[in-house]
C-alpha cells in the first residue's frame, strides 16, 4: 500500500512539472511554427544549427537510410557525428530527425524541463525533505529565468544537459551505500549513475565538466558526516573512478571524434581570454534581487525574489545542509564573474 501512495505520489508530481513548462510551451509544440527567441537576438542556435541538423539527418535517413557523417550545410563543410550540437549521440535528439519541425523542438524543451523540476524534487525528497519543500525546489530549478533564457538563445543540448543533473546528483547517492560484496555489487551501485552522467556528457559535453565537479563536492560533503568516514569515503571514490570510466566508454562516439575536430576548428585557435569574452559583470549581481528584464540570458542571474528570499533564509538558518548549497553558490559565482576576480 505504501509503495503505490508513493508511487501515485511521484506521478502526481511528475504532472505538475510538465504542465507548469506546457504552460508557456504550448505555442510552440502546438503551432509548429513559434519558437522562443531573446528580443533584439539576430540569431539563435536552435535556428541556425540545431533546426538545420534535424533537417539534413531526416534528408539523409528518408533517401539513403543511414545517419549522416558529413554536414555540407556549413562553409566546406564538417564531420556531423563529432559535432556535439547534431546531437546524433543523444537519444532524445532523434525525436527531431523523425519529425524535423519546430513543435518537436518544443516537445523536447517541455519534456525536459518538467524532467529537470521532476529531477530536482526527487533528489530533495532523496535528502529527506517533505512534499512542499521538494515542490518548491523543482519549480525554482525547472522554471528558473536563466534556464528559460536558455532556451530563447536555442541551446537545445545545454537546456537537456541541465535537466538531467538533479537526476546525476541522485544517482550518486547509490555510491555511499555500495558494499564490497563482489564486482556485481560494485556495477549495480555504479550502473545508474554512469548511464545518467553518460546522458549530461552525450547532451552537451560543456556541462559535463561543472556537473562533474559538483558530483564530486556533493558526494565528498555527504561521506563527510558519514558514521563510517575513512570506510565509505573509499568505497564511494572507487565508485566514482568506476562511474567516470564508465561514463567515458559511453560517450566515446563522441568523445573521440569530436577531440579531433576540435584540434582542427578555429576553437583551438581561441585564447583564455576569448574565453572570457561573457564573464559577469559584477554589477549584473543585483539581478539576484531585481528583474532584469531585456539583459542578455548569458548574464542573468535573477532567480525571483521568492527563491532568493528562501535560499537566504535557509542558509542563515538551514545548518551544515544550507551551508554546503551557499558554498556552491559562492563557487558558482565567483566562475560566472570570471577575469572580473582578482583571483582570476
Amino acid at each position: 500500500m505504501k509503495i503505490a501512495t508513493a508511487r501515485r505520489k511521484g506521478w502526481v508530481l511528475a504532472l505538475i512539472f510538465w504542465l507548469l513548462a506546457l504552460g508557456w510551451l504550448l505555442p510552440m509544440v502546438v503551432s509548429g511554427d513559434a519558437v522562443p527567441f531573446v528580443p533584439g537576438a539576430r540569431f539563435s542556435d536552435l535556428l541556425v544549427a540545431h533546426w538545420p541538423n534535424a533537417l539534413l539527418a531526416n534528408r539523409t535517413l528518408r533517401f539513403q537510410g543511414a545517419l549522416p557523417l558529413w554536414n555540407d550545410q556549413m562553409l566546406a563543410g564538417m564531420p556531423f557525428s563529432a559535432d556535439p550540437l547534431s546531437g546524433m549521440w543523444y537519444p532524445p535528439m532523434w525525436l527531431t530527425y523523425l519529425w524535423p519541425t519546430l513543435a518537436a523542438f518544443g516537445v523536447l524543451f517541455w519534456l525536459h524541463l518538467g524532467w529537470a523540476g521532476y529531477g530536482m524534487a526527487r533528489l530533495m525528497g532523496r535528502l529527506g525533505y517533505e512534499t512542499l519543500p521538494a515542490l518548491v525546489a523543482g519549480v525554482a530549478f525547472s522554471q528558473a529565468p536563466k534556464v528559460l533564457g536558455h532556451i530563447g538563445l536555442g541551446h537545445v543540448g545545454l537546456v537537456a544537459a541541465l535537466a538531467w543533473t538533479p537526476w546525476l546528483l541522485h544517482a550518486s547517492l547509490g555510491l555511499l551505500d555500495v558494499r564490497w560484496r563482489g564486482v556485481r555489487s560494485v556495477l549495480r551501485a555504479a550502473a545508474p549513475s554512469a548511464a545518467v552522467g553518460a546522458m549530461v556528457l552525450l547532451a552537451d559535453p560543456r556541462w559535463a565538466v561543472p556537473a562533474a565537479a559538483l558530483t564530486l563536492a556533493f558526494l565528498a560533503w555527504r561521506a563527510a558526516y558519514s558514521h563510517q568516514l575513512r570506510a565509505r569515503a573509499a568505497r564511494c571514490a572507487a565508485g566514482v573512478l568506476l562511474v567516470g570510466a564508465w561514463a567515458a566508454v559511453i560517450g566515446a562516439a563522441l568523445l573521440l571524434p569530436m577531440a579531433d575536430l576540435a584540434l582542427r576548428s578555429t576553437r583551438s585557435l581561441m585564447t583564455h581570454w576569448d574565453a572570457m569574452t561573457l564573464s559577469l559583470p559584477p554589477e549584473n549581481l543585483m539581478g539576484m534581487l531585481v528583474p532584469q528584464l531585456g539583459a542578455s540570458p548569458e548574464w542573468m542571474v535573477y532567480q525571483g525574489w521568492w527563491v532568493a528570499l528562501l535560499a537566504l533564509i535557509g542558509v542563515l538558518w538551514g545548518g551544515r545542509e544550507a551551508r554546503f548549497w551557499g558554498a556552491v553558490a559562492l563557487a558558482a559565482w565567483w566562475l560566472a564573474l570570471g577575469s572580473n576576480t582578482p583571483l582570476y
